[in-house]
């Protein structure tokens, strides 16, 4: 029970500050609008969802992000429906802690789901957490045993040494003589094993701060970095079938208070595991520079210039071969209605990449063929603006936020709702109050609402083209207007370390806190030295230190952030130019420390948190 108590409250991250928090989001989304249109209710959800378009901070997904089944424009208005259900947009929040539900519209949306599907989700994440805790427990205890076995060994080594010394006789005539004890039984075991103990004491520290780790590895390597092969027994076989599922449920089980969701030291393991498995985890080395223009553009077609090498030999001649008497191109299309395209092969030189890496030919070909058709897929949709989804469906009412206040809607049809269905109560009510027949006005009414409808649509289509051109200018010169001050900043920023570490000046501030101290604003720091970061670190609990020498980083780690400071009296030059790029990529503010001690830079870190 103390393991687990031990566990639980020394988290490596809680649920908000996951380097990967918007992934999260986005899992739960795609798992959200996944059940909603297999139960068939996709329509009913557009009179749940906001219209994002246009909102320049309702750009929640990666650049780039393409999904075969649904828009970004409908899975940024889930995801903002998952971010903005609390009003302080985390994942744990002061009203979910205290059993406040979120907002209604979120409510709203997930009573679409079938209960049945959110619970064998909430579910899975239960026994998925228990397994988690269980194999890591099942760790420690393997430790604790070995360590008792050589701990009892160390015992009885030192009793046996004990008696022989007692029971010793020196040979007659040499009793200083070195050597003397030479046919005791050998002295340096009782070293040996002491030293063993003192490994295994490392190697189950090293298992306690690298388990999240480990069980993404597979036998062979777990048992190298674990230095263990039994530790690798324990540890294989983990894995979570369905990631998407589990991001929707964390979230679902933190809102209704359900304590598993709370045991945030294994929790945040499961969703660190998770979310390696999401396929837009990509590491920092695989990620392309950001190019405003060129996303706005839209994308390029010929990227790489793949169209211009000749095609490949088709591995399967979709137009030629046949089978009871079609080819296999009319059998694909009979089967999915999709067109295969000729000669187009913009992953060839991947698939011969990853079969030379020691990938198998039927696998690599399986991965690229199906990387092919979604990539064409995606040129489709952006070169024809087919994302416009809501522009497809009839005008509804905005969403309200107390149900309760609707006016009652009589003889409607279920099928209807929103302002079509007041428009459907008015006449039902004008019916029953006429004894005499309202065809001919209802025909007229019919015939006018027809036409309103298509100057909405016609209307609606040009609004959109023009707003898009219109957010495409906004963005692009605010984001300039935006890099521009935050030079300004840290050039400001830099003549004022340089002057003070000159002239040793620093005015006193009158301290109105107290250590640790919760910063208001996500921060994260790099660089330092290790015993900087061991002094600094208990005084900001919930700001992210980044290790001077992890080059790799990913950047969603600044993407996530309010604000950076930097300590650059330990910092390599590839990581400062690295820290810069991504922070101008996402817009994040640059702050130096002007001090080496770990105090006065905390007292500067929270001055500026306190007065932002």
């Amino acid at each position: 029970v103390e393991s687990v108590v031990l566990n639980e409250m020394k988290p490596l991250n809680t649920y908000n500050h996951l380097d990967y928090n918007s992934e999260l989001q986005i899992g739960a989304a795609l798992w959200i609008l996944s059940r909603i249109r297999a139960c068939g209710k996709m329509h009913e959800a557009y009179k749940i969802l906001p219209d994002t378009a246009g909102d320049a901070d309702a750009l929640y997904l990666p650049l780039d992000f393409s999904h075969p089944c649904f828009s970004s424009e409908l899975i940024n208005a889930v995801l903002h429906l998952i971010i903005r259900r609390y009003p302080e947009h985390n994942v744990m929040t002061e009203a979910n802690a205290q059993g406040i539900p979120p907002a209604d519209q979120y409510l709203a949306l997930l009573k679409l789901i079938p209960e049945e599907d959110i619970q064998s989700a909430c579910t899975h994440f239960r026994e998925k957490l228990k397994e988690l805790l269980t194999m890591k427990m099942k760790g420690n205890a393997w430790f604790d045993k070995e360590i008792e076995k050589l701990s009892l060994q160390l015992k009885n080594a030192k009793e046996s040494l004990l008696s022989d010394k007692a029971a010793f006789q020196p040979p007659k005539g040499f009793p200083g003589m070195p050597g003397a004890f030479d046919t005791l039984p050998d002295i340096s075991r009782i070293s040996d094993i002491a030293e063993q103990i003192d490994d295994l004491d490392h190697a189950r520290t090293v298992y306690e701060a690298t388990f999240r780790l480990l069980i993404t590895m597979d036998r062979k390597t777990a048992a190298r970095e674990s230095g263990s092969r039994e530790i690798a027994r324990i540890l294989d076989g983990f894995t979570v079938q369905d990631p998407y599922e589990l991001c929707f449920a964390m979230f679902y089980l933190i809102d209704s208070g359900d304590d598993m969701a709370w045991l945030v030291g294994s929790g945040s393991t499961l969703m660190e595991y998770v979310e390696q498995m999401l396929p837009w985890y990509v590491d920092e080395n695989e990620e392309d520079d950001f190019d405003w223009d060129e996303w706005y553009g839209g994308m390029e077609y010929n990227k790489n210039g793949w169209l211009d090498r000749p095609a490949p030999p088709e591995q399967l001649d979709y137009y030629h071969e046949k089978h009871n008497g079609l080819n296999y191109a009319q059998i694909i299309y009979r089967l999915c209605r999709g067109v295969v395209p000729v000669g187009l092969h913009p992953f060839e030189a991947d698939r011969e990449r990853l079969v030379s890496e020691g990938m198998e030919e039927a696998a690599a070909r399986r991965i690229t063929d199906t990387a092919e058709m979604i990539f064409l897929h995606t040129f489709q949709a952006r070169q024809f603006s087919l994302d416009d989804w809501n522009f497809d469906f009839e005008e509804e009412e905005p969403f309200e936020e107390n149900p309760a206040q609707t006016p009652a809607k009589e003889n409607v049809p279920a099928s209807l709702g929103g302002y079509w269905g007041k428009v459907a109560a008015a006449q039902n009510r004008e019916a029953a109050a006429s004894d005499g027949p309202v065809e001919e006005d209802t025909s007229k009414l019919k015939a006018e609402l027809e036409q309103a409808k298509k100057q909405i649509k016609s209307l609606k289509t040009a609004l959109s083209t023009e707003k898009h051109a219109a957010d495409a200018d906004r963005a692009k010169y605010e984001k300039e207007l935006k890099s521009l001050r935050m030079e300004h900043r840290e050039l400001a920023d830099l003549r004022t370390l340089v002057f003070n570490r000159e002239n040793e000046i620093r005015e006193v501030p009158v301290k109105n806190y107290t250590y640790p101290y919760e910063t208001k604003k996500r921060t994260v720091v790099f660089g330092g030295h290790e015993t900087f970061l061991k002094a600094i670190r208990p005084m900001l609990p919930n700001v992210k230190f980044v290790d001077a020498r992890n080059l790799t980083f990913s950047p969603e780690i600044i993407r996530n952030a309010d604000v950076v400071w930097i300590q650059n009296n330990c910092i390599s030059h590839s990581q400062y130019w690295n820290i810069v790029k991504n922070c101008k990529t996402a817009g994040v503010q640059m702050r130096y420390f002007g001090f080496a001690s770990a105090e006065k830079c905390a007292e500067q870190l929270v001055e500026w948190d306190q007065n932002s």
